[in-house]
């Protein structure tokens, strides 16, 4: 229904006051005839068969691509790990050729306490690794900075020589710890000792 106003002529009465006269149109229906389905036509998304300008075009199927096996299965035995491994990064379980497990499934089902392996295995992404302090990694490590190295001081071959002229020390410490979080608030005191009387 649409409101429709209708126009009179105003006159206005002896008090003074505005009348307005509001009346309501019913929307008409239509008059044409009927489809085979009622009133309201189907709604078709796909135009139908007859009604085609030409031939429907098939989907073209889709293409997936082949799925590579892990790394660790494509890894020579003498393969450099200096190259397969050469920072600090979180563990990946496709490079690691090792059958490491850490944790235990705590679930009261099939496999309780069996330890995990290591794919997906979120209890070995959380804490760090030393894959890339091999003995290798490190004599690669102190080749590439040996050029901007100095030769130690001959002179400096004793504890003693060392304390008396160099006599900053500093000491921190590294604690291990079996819980899930990796720090330790002792670990943040560092001592920082100057000898000065000789």
């Amino acid at each position: 229904m649409s409101p429709t106003y209708l126009k009179l002529p105003l006159k206005l009465p002896s008090s003074n006051m505005l009348v307005f006269i509001r009346t309501y149109r019913q929307a008409q229906r239509s008059t044409g005839p009927k489809s085979q389905e009622g009133e309201f036509r189907t709604l078709q998304l796909t135009p139908a068969k007859n009604n085609r300008s030409g031939p429907m075009k098939k989907r073209p199927k889709p293409v997936y691509k082949e799925v590579l096996p892990p790394r660790y299965l494509r890894m020579s035995t003498d393969q450099d790990w200096t190259n397969v491994w050469p920072t600090a990064t979180t563990f990946k379980q496709s490079v690691v050729p090792l059958p490491i497990t850490q944790g235990y499934v705590a679930s009261d089902k099939e496999n309780k306490g069996l330890p995990i392996e290591k794919r997906a295995n979120s209890e070995l992404m959380k804490i760090p690794n030393f894959f890339h302090l091999t003995p290798n990694h490190i004599r690669k490590h102190c080749a590439a900075i040996k050029q901007y190295c100095t030769p130690w001081p001959e002179e400096l071959n004793s504890d003693e020589a060392c304390e008396y002229y160099l006599p900053i020390q500093i000491t921190r410490h590294d604690y291990l710890n079996s819980t899930p979080s990796i720090r330790d608030t002792r670990a943040r005191v560092v001592k920082f000792n100057v000898i000065i009387l000789r």
